[in-house]
């Protein structure tokens, strides 16, 4: 019965009857949103489509397989002019309008057009990298045993979502709390005197957060700088790599991780010269380049870092090209900048 109730969807009078229920309650299930989004969009002539899903990490759809236990996930489509079916997934709490699960994207299900009741299989779409951002400005003031930063982060899409999670179940001295925490246990070298997470709990905006501290270095006549204290990387890559790969590769979302650096240069020194990154294939593009440039009357060494994960799925063939890239995305996060003594 359960089963024959969740994939009749023209049995509007029972589920209106408990909608009406839900909505006098002001409380409802992931199953009771999914519920009042479709017939929502019904009543609004929007000829909604509906997705049934399969999360990759466990298995892939199989349309001769005639079980509906693959789906792990229900979405609704609508149709904008001109640029195809927009999917949407109203169980995604605070997700931005659009968000398709990771674990979907990419993915073959089965699409129903709830105008004929027909069926078919058809491609979860995946999201271009600049749907799917992190962002980062710090500024950073050298000192003789360390140098003082703040950081602004912002974000957008999945890292949107999985910020979010993190924070969402406290309240504005947790979140701080968690932050911190997460800053400090990066490295002893890092003392956070400020941490705030802004719009956690906001449906309305992305999340955000705000750090202020101290990086400690040891003094040398070579001021070495980390431009980036304590920002996450554009993607995990592990400590060793296997020399050899045979099974395709599939990477987690297309992402785009830009971080800005501004550091103040003390009077007497100078940033020494170092060569740009700029290197590409088909997993995306990595580039980092370092210049001075005049900032209210002081020397500030700016620092760009720009990673575009592009590539999805690919062959076992193409495992040297995504080494060389997590080569590249290594190199850049890690890189440091020198400021000397001016002669």
């Amino acid at each position: 019965k359960n089963r024959r109730d969740w994939l009749d969807y023209r049995n509007v009078t029972y589920r209106s009857h408990n909608l009406e229920i839900q909505a006098e309650l002001k409380v409802t299930t992931n199953s009771g949103m999914w519920y009042l989004y479709y017939y929502l969009a019904k009543e609004a002539g929007l000829h909604p489509k509906i997705g049934l899903v399969a999360n990759r990490d466990t298995l892939l759809f199989s349309y001769n397989t005639l079980d509906t236990n693959q789906f792990a996930d229900r979405l609704i489509g609508v149709e904008e002019q001109g640029k195809g079916i927009l999917w949407l997934d109203p169980v995604l709490r605070f997700a931005a309008p659009g968000l398709i699960d990771q674990d979907y994207q990419g993915t073959q299900g089965l699409m129903v057009d709830t105008d004929s009741w027909k069926a078919g299989p058809f491609t979860v779409p995946v999201q271009p990298a600049l749907a799917n951002q992190r962002q980062f400005h710090y500024h950073m003031i050298p000192e003789e045993e360390g140098a003082s930063f703040s950081v602004q982060a912002e974000f957008s899409g999945i890292p949107d979502r999985q910020e979010r999670n993190r924070y969402l179940a406290y309240d504005g001295k947790g979140q701080a709390r968690l932050l911190k925490e997460k800053f400090e246990g990066i490295t002893k070298r890092l003392g956070i005197t400020l941490a705030e997470v802004v719009n956690a709990q906001n449906p309305s905006a992305n999340v955000s957060w705000k750090v202020e501290g101290h990086l400690e270095v040891e003094p040398s006549r070579l001021k070495e700088v980390a431009p980036f204290p304590g920002m996450p990387e554009p993607l995990w890559i592990p400590d060793v790599l296997p020399n050899r790969r045979t099974e395709a590769i599939l990477l987690p979302y297309r992402s785009t991780h830009l971080a800005v650096s501004e550091v103040v240069v003390p009077e007497g020194y100078r940033l020494s010269e170092v060569q740009p990154i700029r290197q590409g294939n088909r997993f995306g593009t990595v580039n980092w380049l370092a210049a001075s440039e005049q900032k209210n009357g002081q020397v500030i060494a700016k620092v760009l870092l720009r990673v575009d994960v592009e590539g999805f799925f690919e062959p076992p063939e193409a495992y040297e090209d995504l080494k060389a890239f997590l080569g590249w995305v290594r190199d850049a996060t890690r890189r440091m900048i020198i400021l000397e003594r001016a002669r």
